[in-house]
């Protein structure tokens, strides 16, 4: 009753052997580029597990946690449980620093080569919140009326924080500090029995999404049969946005997307990163047409990522 107790266990392994099996029909660029990902993903939640195991209170906690109620389906990164309350702790492994604004507006800080670019990004309080309501009515469902409090847990080492006002959002490495402070190390034998339950309760209907994920991933595959390029995780970031700028382009202009620029040179463009006209029609693939049509909203969408 001292220590953390984990109910439904973080599964390294398991999950990683889920990243590594392969799609019928993906290509080994595609393949290596998801697990890439899944394991970049997989590293926030390990850290935030690694703080989590090691907090010396009576605490019940389950890992990666999906239920249904109603038609509506509620997923958590991680779930706390005390005697007095449940958390609901959502895990972001984002690059660049964060702000969350006096509005509650999160903004992301990202580092470029002569600025600070400020990019906004969806509320994961908002976001986080919705799922605790879901947990919320199905716990009122079985029978169990506790409050939910939510957490979002940034789990990049090299990402600080600057809050203008209260929000419920820290770096992983104050979670122990955060939970010393939430949760009292007092806990009756019932108390930890009940919060033992609720956790069963949980795990005993969790709705594994695993498979349904490996069907819509083969589907995509197969109706876009279109590779993707061997980048860095912020490298695709940027070309994923150059690919929206252009699919957005060519809805206004009720032209095709390849008519605008095909992917190559999409990786032309994040290969070279043109941030002026002279650079921008030496890129393979661009001249000075195409620098009229569409050059500078490129080039803006670049500058964000230098």
């Amino acid at each position: 009753m001292n220590r953390a107790r984990f109910i439904k266990e973080f599964q390294l392994t398991k999950y990683m052997r889920r990243s590594i099996t392969r799609v019928p029909g993906e290509n080994e660029r595609d393949y290596l580029h998801r697990v890439k990902l899944a394991k970049y993903w997989l590293e926030g939640e390990e850290r935030v597990n690694y703080e989590l195991e090691n907090i010396y209170l009576p605490i019940v906690c389950l890992s990666n946690v999906r239920i249904e109620c109603n038609h509506e389906s509620a997923q958590a990164d991680f779930i706390v449980i005390t005697k007095d309350k449940i958390f609901i702790l959502e895990v972001k492994n984002l690059f660049g620093n964060i702000k969350v604004t006096k509005n509650g507006d999160v903004i992301r800080l990202l580092p470029r080569k002569y600025y600070i670019e400020e990019v906004g990004m969806e509320n994961p309080f908002t976001q986080t919140q919705k799922q605790a309501v879901i947990f919320s009515k199905f716990l009122k469902f079985k029978g169990y009326n506790i409050p939910f409090e939510i957490l979002v847990v940034m789990a990049n080492p090299k990402t600080s924080i600057y809050l203008e006002g209260s929000y419920p959002m820290i770096r992983y490495d104050k979670i122990n500090n955060f939970f010393q402070n939430k949760v009292s190390p007092k806990c009756s034998i019932e108390e930890y029995q009940k919060m033992v339950e609720i956790g069963k309760l949980l795990k005993d209907n969790h709705k594994d999404r695993f498979f349904n994920d490996f069907e819509v991933m083969k589907r995509r595959f197969e109706k876009h049969n279109r590779p993707l390029p061997n980048l860095s995780n912020d490298d695709l970031i940027l070309y994923e946005e150059l690919l929206e700028y252009r699919r957005k382009k060519a809805k206004e202009k009720n032209i095709p997307a390849c008519n605008i620029f095909h992917n190559k040179d999409a990786e032309m463009l994040v290969k070279y990163k043109p941030i002026n006209k002279f650079e921008f029609i030496r890129v393979p693939g661009f001249k000075e047409r195409k620098y009229v049509l569409y050059g500078k909203d490129i080039i803006e969408i670049i500058k964000k990522y230098l």
